[in-house]
């Protein structure tokens, strides 16, 4: 599906970070001390990862 193709085309860390976060709910600092980076660039990461979603998936027909 659209989400799967999505996600494999993210580098690792994006991708981790996503799924950690919206499948699994990870929390932001749990990530953060695992990753080794703080809670605002994951944040970050995050938001633009969820853009990145968005645009994809509105190039595929669905407005999000």
């Amino acid at each position: 599906g659209h989400i799967k193709d999505f996600l494999r085309g993210l580098d690792d860390t994006d991708r981790n970070l996503f799924v950690g976060r919206y499948f699994h709910a990870y929390e932001v600092q749990r990530m953060a001390e695992a990753y080794g980076l703080t809670p605002n660039a994951v944040s970050l990461r995050l938001y633009k990862t969820r853009e990145k979603l968005r645009v994809y998936l509105n190039e595929r027909g669905y407005h999000v």
